[in-house]
């Protein structure tokens, strides 16, 4: 191998470790993403369970009124 072709092949070589060293940062900014997006989710879901909770709750309150207005208006 002559010198232009041994320094061509260590430049390649520096490149693809550079590209190299780029993928994996960008690869860990993705699994961030992923993880903060899934946090996120997680929060989204809570809050919407607890807001079904909430209305089923009062869904059983209003119930339990309209059942006690009916048993007083046929008292009258």
């Amino acid at each position: 191998m002559t010198d232009d072709e041994i320094t061509a092949l260590a430049d390649h070589i520096t490149t693809l470790e550079s590209d190299l060293a780029q993928a994996r940062r960008r690869i860990r900014d993705l699994e961030a993403a992923v993880e903060e997006s899934r946090a996120r989710e997680a929060a989204h879901d809570a809050a919407v369970q607890d807001r079904i909770a909430r209305l089923i709750e009062h869904q059983q309150r209003r119930r339990v009124e309209g059942e006690q207005v009916l048993r007083n208006s046929s008292d009258w």
